[in-house]
């Protein structure tokens, strides 16, 4: 006969205090009656020691050496949920030098020309489609059909996911180092630093390179892969769907190349009128095209900010809010590239940057968790920088660009 085992309540509040107490008064007795001498008329015999831990339940025995970890914690000057004994949280403060209400601000100078501090580059990727149309002409349904597309999934491949996920790794890479130049093709064509061009070029080679690889392995899956969607598919299932494995690789390319952008010399000499006109429209298109890359940034630091200050502001259920150690880190590591980043000199938005590197100094995501001071500081200071940045992005505007064609 199988049997069950209830589980046993776990006890809380003044019921767990309760057994923490008869732990404690057990051990006491114990420790009494070891003391006590043994009067007896009767031949002196050798007493026989009771076994009080073996005697304890298991729950009892997790809750003493609870209690003797948190009285040794204490003796030892650790904080409750801490690593840092508390003398160290209580010894920080903030730096007298810095006034957080008040961030000088330099004027407004004139704008640098993004291709000045930066190159152009287009970085293109190609994937195997894996999607095909179906008909909707058996479905019955209540709608327009005009109004309404079906497609199918061709095959459920890891290794198809794998390379997709890398894809993602790519674009997240060029955003945190380049800036979007929104020139014709402009989701391919990136601004990179000047400073950055030979860490970019070393990460596209290493990107290649483990892309060739995930690539073989996706081809020595796929024709397993095929016979499994097949299956899967039943009656939508069409083998002229899927091209020969000899042709997989094909369907992968990933390049980038550097580009430069101007107009033909050539055309002077044919048309001078014409070579004026689209000099001047070139010019435009670079002014709007800095322009967007000087917002970007300034986005970039704002939704920081933001973050930043919503964490460390207000609370959840009469608590301070969580803090993640990644909320500080994406902080850190964005002020360390910004100067580089920084293509259109931009001298308020560095301002803004050096302020936030001087509050942060020093500080990490523990101490933010643990001292009320620190996490203050932290909080007034981002609340100073997120109403400058608040500023700049309301002179800026946020309109998208939009070239002629």
């Amino acid at each position: 006969m199988k049997t069950t085992k209830k589980a046993t309540p776990k006890k809380t509040g003044r019921a767990a205090a309760q057994a923490k107490t008869a732990v404690r008064n057990q051990i006491a007795a114990v420790e009494a009656a070891l003391m006590q001498p043994v009067v007896s008329s009767e031949p002196m015999q050798q007493p026989v020691p009771p076994a009080p831990i073996s005697a304890l339940t298991a729950r009892q025995q997790a809750a003493k050496k609870a209690w003797e970890t948190m009285r040794a914690n204490k003796l030892a000057g650790i904080a409750p949920h801490s690593k840092k004994p508390a003398e160290m949280l209580r010894t920080w403060e903030p730096p007298a030098e810095i006034d957080l209400a008040n961030i000088p601000m330099p004027k407004v100078g004139k704008q640098t020309n993004a291709l000045e501090n930066a190159v152009c580059i287009a970085v293109q990727k190609g994937i195997l489609g894996n999607t095909r149309k179906l008909s909707l002409a058996g479905i019955e349904i209540q709608a327009d059909k005009a109004m309404l597309r079906l497609s199918k999934m061709l095959i459920d491949s890891p290794e198809y996911e794998a390379i997709k996920s890398h894809d993602g790794r790519i674009g997240r890479y060029l955003s945190s180092v380049c800036l979007p130049s929104m020139l014709p093709h402009s989701k391919s064509v990136w601004f990179v630093p000047n400073d950055f061009v030979h860490q970019v070029e070393a990460q596209m080679l290493k990107y290649a390179e483990e892309r060739t690889a995930l690539v073989e392995a996706f081809k020595v899956t796929y024709p397993a892969r095929v016979t499994e969607g097949l299956a899967k598919l039943g009656q939508a299932a069409n083998p002229a769907d899927y091209i020969p494995v000899e042709k997989v690789a094909d369907e992968f390319y990933f390049t980038w190349q550097y580009l430069e952008f101007g107009v033909p010399g050539s055309l002077k000499k044919i048309d001078s009128a014409l070579f004026r006109q689209e000099k001047e429209r070139n010019e435009r298109q670079w002014a709007e095209a800095t322009a967007l890359a000087q917002q970007t940034l300034r986005a970039c630091m704002a939704k920081l900010v933001d973050h930043m200050v919503d964490r460390l502001s207000g609370s959840e259920d009469g608590k301070p809010k969580r803090f993640n150690n990644s909320v500080l880190e994406n902080v850190s590591s964005f002020l360390e590239c910004v100067d580089g980043r920084n293509i259109t000199n931009d001298t308020q938005l560095k301002a803004l940057a050096d302020r936030a590197k001087q509050i942060v100094k020093g500080i990490d995501p523990e101490l933010l968790r643990n001292d009320g001071n620190a996490r203050e500081y932290v909080a007034k200071g981002f609340e100073a920088i997120k109403g400058k940045l608040d500023g700049l992005m309301i002179r800026v505007g946020t309109r998208a660009i939009r070239f002629e064609d």
